[in-house]
């Protein structure tokens, strides 16, 4: 899964993405796709200079998992857990993106058939195929664990299973690290193991390199490669739509519940700036090609008996301006998924995101902030207003010329600017976003300490309990369920040690945000269970 190039927020191994580091600043690449990404350079409400590559965390963590299995990586970015874990397992267009009414009558009538509350943890392919699978099975057994995320097609495009995909075949794209997918299902379905077969979708260089039509192109008209090599998929073809629709349902089939497509996205390589979509985009957005898919394959699993889902980047929940940028409009592909999976980690916050000086080192506030802003957008309303955005040139992230207005509420991640203009406001302007530290620093300067205090301290204009009771809009059918950081980011300055107490407390968010859903990531499939309830405590 992603976030910034990042696994339902955890970067990507492959440097497909970067994010700005400077202080305040959280956003992808800064909202900026233009040649300056290549020099490093992050514009739009930042003008910082320090960004960090994915490679460069791949890199460090690649060093610390010593797992040395590129497989356990679910293509987003691998972690590990240092943590002190008291269990060890060895071992990411429609014409119309909306949603039709019988699709989403076929998805209410799927959802009351398979409807579970998942609390899972993901499984790489190769630790799905070895003995160390018993040990995960049992952990669930043991705890609240009532799910498993398991690799059915990885990063690399390979299928980690056999599956009746004469496609996968055509193009040698079955790598079965699974040998008897058919007793791993009887051994879950005993068990009352509700199972996902993550899929990832775009970043498929082997179909991209077998069908290469169906690839990226640059402008030259040779086929695009991410600064690891790689090539992508195009997300605008259909034919590709098909290939990832027909895995998802041949894993329905062989006996999975449920479908989460991971990768779901446009690349975010600075090289994008150089891709051609030419006539494939039929005049077509990023994030309609994107819903469109959703809602295409949404319809074909459905169809097969199954439940979809999707992992996003935690970042676009809030973000316009990123949703444009990989394709990911969080609202409309929650119309027409039975489950979205934002990608939260608080690793992957850069400082003072939702005024949090070290977002790793606060994993209950950066999690209750980030589903809080879920709660209040798929509610159709500005997080930062708590009203319900005037249109779309004056919310999220791109409000920043329509907040300098003395004495209105400022919101978007880019207020900084808005709130240097209305300082005169004596600090009593409403201001909100990720850069209103700024604000407070620069009411600080003019008015004291203690307008500096009022300045940051609201990050929503509704209270806990309001955010928590709110309902999803019209039409938002998906369940919010969050990936949960359950690793430590050893290469964030200011991190703390992941153990029982953060994995616990970033559940414990999710819960007081008003959702019930979660899963836990961990490259190598290592997880804390001191900060799980054992099965005797959940009935309590």
């Amino acid at each position: 899964m992603e976030f910034m190039g990042i696994k339902g927020d955890r970067p990507e191994g492959a440097a497909d993405g970067q994010f700005c580091t400077r202080r305040k600043c959280r956003r992808l690449r800064c909202g900026v796709l233009a040649a300056v990404l290549a020099a490093g350079l992050c514009l739009s409400g930042c003008q910082g200079k320090n960004v960090e590559t994915m490679a460069a965390f791949a890199k460090k963590e690649g060093a610390e998992d010593g797992t040395g299995a590129a497989d356990s990586v679910d293509g987003e970015f691998g972690m590990s857990n240092e943590s002190g874990a008291e269990t060890t397992v060895d071992g990411d267009t429609a014409a119309n993106p909306g949603a039709s009414t019988d699709s989403v009558e076929d998805a209410a009538t799927v959802k009351e058939l398979n409807r579970v509350k998942v609390k899972g943890i993901y499984v790489s392919g190769p630790m799905a195929g070895t003995a160390g699978m018993d040990n995960l099975i049992a952990l669930v057994d043991r705890t609240e664990l009532n799910a498993l995320v398991i690799d059915v097609k990885n990063d690399d495009g390979y299928l980690t299973c056999e599956l009746d995909v004469p496609l996968a075949e055509q193009i040698g794209s079955e790598k079965h690290y699974i040998k008897d997918l058919p007793a791993l299902v009887q051994t879950c379905k005993e068990k009352n193991i509700y199972l996902i077969a993550r899929v990832v979708a775009f970043k498929d260089p082997i179909l991209a390199e077998k069908m290469p039509e169906w690839s990226l192109h640059n402008s030259d008209g040779s086929i695009f490669r991410d600064k690891s090599g790689l090539a992508w998929v195009n997300p605008y073809r259909k034919e590709v739509w098909e290939y990832l629709a027909s895995v998802g349902e041949a894993a329905i089939k062989a006996g999975f519940d449920e479908v989460q497509y991971d990768y779901v996205r446009f690349s975010t390589d600075s090289r994008m700036k150089q891709v051609d979509f030419g006539d494939s985009t039929k005049g077509r957005t990023k994030t309609e090609a994107i819903s469109g898919f959703t809602l295409y394959a949404s319809e074909r699993i459905h169809a097969a008996g199954g439940r979809i889902s999707a992992d996003v980047y935690g970042v676009v929940i809030d973000s316009e301006e990123d949703q444009q940028i990989v394709g990911q409009n969080y609202v409309e592909m929650s119309r027409s998924l039975d489950a979205i999976s934002p990608m939260i980690y608080p690793s992957h916050y850069g400082p003072y995101n939702y005024q949090i000086p070290v977002p790793d080192a606060q994993p209950y506030d950066t999690v209750l902030a980030a589903m809080q802003a879920s709660k209040m957008v798929l509610a159709g309303l500005d997080p930062k207003t708590g009203k319900k955005p005037v249109s779309a040139d004056v919310s999220g992230n791109d409000a920043v010329d329509a907040a300098i207005v003395g004495g209105e509420a400022v919101s978007g991640n880019n207020a900084a600017d808005a709130a240097a203009d209305s300082q005169s406001t004596s600090g009593t302007t409403a201001v909100s976003g990720n850069d209103a530290v700024q604000n407070a620093e620069n009411a600080q300067a003019a008015d004291g300490a203690q307008a500096a205090e009022d300045a940051a301290a609201k990050t929503f204009a509704l209270s806990k309990e309001e955010i928590a009771q709110l309902d999803p809009t019209t039409g938002v059918q998906a369940t919010v369920r969050p990936w949960l950081q359950d690793f430590t980011a050893t290469w964030v300055k200011g991190h703390i040690s992941y153990g029982p107490e953060e994995i616990r407390a970033q559940i414990q968010a999710v819960y007081d945000a008003g959702y019930e859903e979660w899963i836990l990531w961990n490259a190598a499939n290592r997880y804390t269970e001191g900060g799980l309830l054992t099965q005797e405590e959940e009935e309590q």
